[in-house]
Order: structure tokens, then sequence, then C-alpha cells
């Protein structure tokens, strides 16, 4: 059985599933989508790779370049807001982060360069946040 240095059988062109070779195939899927990217306008978010000796899966998210966030949908549905610019980093460096819909006391989370995350109400998003 010929192979070659990336593990392919050369006679019915099988890939050992391996993690260097799905690595190599990972870079070959990220070139060949960001064709794609460029040419529906999206934007293509890889998850990671699970396998094991016969297959392997991946989690891929597909969004429009200029959709909103899920932050910014759910502030405008569930507070009416629209005018947040959520990419502002305020008040010792933080960025809003993420929002919980079933909190109602704190449903937002910030986060800072550190990686230090907070609970935080709409009052300190309204103040930190506002365009």
């Amino acid at each position: 059985m010929k192979t070659t240095k990336n593990n392919i059988n050369l006679k019915t062109k099988k890939m050992e599933i391996t993690k260097t070779n799905l690595k190599k195939f990972r870079q070959e899927l990220e070139k060949s989508l960001a064709v794609l990217e460029e040419k529906f306008e999206l934007k293509i978010k890889q998850g990671n790779i699970r396998f094991d000796e016969v297959s392997f899966s991946m989690k891929m998210d597909f969004r429009n370049e200029d959709a909103k966030s899920q932050i910014e949908i759910d502030l405008a549905n569930h507070y009416g807001i629209n005018d947040y610019d959520l990419t502002k980093k305020d008040y010792e460096g933080f960025k809003l982060f993420g929002y919980n819909r079933r909190s109602s006391k704190y449903p937002f989370i910030v986060k800072n360069q550190n990686g230090r995350m907070l609970k935080v109400d709409l009052k300190y998003v309204a103040k930190w946040f506002v365009k």
C-alpha cells in the first residue's frame, strides 16, 4: 500500500483520520471557505473538530456580514433599544460580552481585557455603552 507524507492511501484516496491530518484538512477548508465568504458576503465561523478512528465532525456557523449580533437583537426586542455601541470599551475597558434572557435582575454580562466578567443590569449598560 503506497502512502504519501499526508498518510493518504494513493489507491483509494482515503485520509487516515489523525490529529495532524485534520489540522491539514482544516487549513485547506479555511482556504475554500474564504472564497465562499467573499463570494456570498458571509462570515463563516468554524468550531472544534471531534473525531474518532472512523469519522469526524465540525460545527460551522454562517452569518451575513452586516447582520446584528444576538445581543443587539435581544436589546432591540426585549428593551426597545437600538442606540448602543456594543463594540465600545468603556469603564475600565469593559465590553458587552453576553446577555442572559432568563436573568431578570442582571441580564447583561460585561468582560474586561483581563477576562474578568461581571453581571450588570440595564442601568449600567445604558450608562457605559450608549452611543
